[in-house]
């Protein structure tokens, strides 16, 4: 479906015209939206991997990540040779690791990161999500530090115009977004709260099915790395 067809089928569904103003275009993409992330975190779709890099500072702890953020894979850091997993870690455990000695005896090999949400400070990087380092690298690596994430998926607005087909989410599984769309808009209304709850259960029911799908495509991506040479299915799953 293409974003104009999501918005038709909606007010179809729900028996809404486009002249009816209870229900916006606005409304209705941006809920749409909504119903594909709640795809993406439960079905963990492959195509949603992305890989992001950007240098890492001599000193530095906190690396601001992009928009399109939903979840964070793995983070790696180069010496400038080899890159390294770094393991995610607590905000307690964090605390506990700050003492003078461990500082003094950290190396490259022993850091770890921490998820640190959002920023709240005032300024132009406020509102961006980022994670810490620690401890933070002792030397300026270009492109040194390596995001692996789960993005979100497009919003409308960012697809060529309103009649580019929607791929982030299969043909098979958008009427997810139909269904949760008009559950959002009726749950409000008494007298259709049974049709929402009844739309709620099929966009559930879509969200299960996706996730089967994407599940069943991993188990075969699994058994080409099972069957393919030593080196090359560490190299696979060292990926992800």
């Amino acid at each position: 479906m293409t974003p104009n067809e999501v918005r038709a089928e909606v007010r179809s569904l729900i028996g809404k015209p486009s002249s009816d103003t209870s229900l916006t275009n606005d409304f209705i993409d941006r809920v749409a939206h909504q119903a594909m992330v709640k795809m993406f975190r439960f079905g963990k779709p492959v195509h949603a991997r992305v890989s992001y890099d950007q240098n890492l500072v001599a000193n530095q702890s906190d690396y601001y990540l992009p928009d399109k953020v939903l979840d964070i894979l793995a983070v790696l850091v180069s010496d400038g040779t080899t890159f390294s997993r770094v393991p995610r870690t607590t905000q307690e455990a964090m605390d506990e690791m700050h003492s003078a000695r461990w500082m003094e005896e950290g190396s490259s090999h022993r850091q770890v990161y921490l998820n640190a949400g959002v920023e709240t400070t005032s300024g132009s990087d406020y509102g961006k999500l980022k994670i810490t380092l620690t401890p933070p690298s002792r030397a300026n690596v270009t492109n040194g530090l390596r995001v692996r994430y789960r993005r979100r998926p497009n919003k409308f607005s960012e697809l060529a115009d309103l009649d580019t087909e929607i791929v982030d989410i299969p043909l098979d599984f958008q009427d997810a977004m139909v269904y949760y769309v008009a559950f959002r808009h009726l749950s409000g209304q008494k007298e259709r709260v049974r049709d929402a709850n009844v739309y709620l259960q099929l966009f559930e029911q879509q969200r299960i099915d996706f996730a089967a799908e994407v599940a069943e495509m991993w188990a075969d991506d699994l058994a080409v790395a099972q069957f393919s040479p030593r080196g090359a299915a560490d190299d696979y799953w060292s990926e992800f």
